[in-house]
């Protein structure tokens, strides 16, 4: 189910969707609830899970985005900024256990796109690589770099759960 609205400068997207979580082996229903929210630079996504069903639900939820910052081949002017962290390029891969905020930076195209969550999550981040087949034999190509949010969830019947990320969008100094 979509809907869409404008609504004070913003512009709503909202998308439901009544289908089944598999837990312990047996099928649950369960309702996902996501709604978009573009103003300005920002873009919050909000999500609602719901246990329509009559046994606790339990399992993990994963929000994915595939971003391209132009970060392959170990750009050094594009990186991860994790708080508390050494900087990793985009192009890089690992786990954050638990993550409330992160940065994507290209100082050469003069972008820092930050994202924040609630409540915090587990990231799983890599590459996007495919194979091309070159004069010079088989050589693997950035394509993105993969962002999975994971949050996980146990919901007693007829409970809900929610988790949001805030995108932002703003300039950086150029090369450094």
């Amino acid at each position: 189910q979509v809907r869409m609205e404008e609504r004070e400068g913003a512009l709503l997207i909202g998308l439901r969707r009544e289908g089944q979580v598999s837990c312990n082996g047996r099928w649950l229903p369960l309702t996902v609830e996501k709604e978009l929210e573009v103003a300005g630079s920002e873009l919050r996504v909000r999500y609602r899970l719901t246990n329509l069903g009559a046994e606790r639900a339990e399992g993990r939820f994963g929000s994915e985005w595939n971003l391209n910052l132009l970060g392959g081949g170990h750009n050094p002017q594009a990186f991860f900024d994790f708080p508390a962290q050494p900087q990793l390029p985009l192009d890089s891969a690992g786990e954050v256990p638990s993550l409330e905020r992160l940065a994507l930076v290209n100082r050469g195209l003069g972008v820092r796109l930050s994202v924040e969550l609630a409540p915090a999550a587990q990231l799983w981040f890599f590459p996007i690589e495919t194979v091309s087949n070159s004069e010079g034999g088989l050589e693997r190509v950035y394509q993105a770099t993969c962002l999975l949010f994971i949050a996980p969830f146990s919901l007693a019947p007829g409970e809900s759960t929610g988790f949001t990320l805030r995108w932002a969008s703003e300039p950086v100094d150029g090369p450094h």
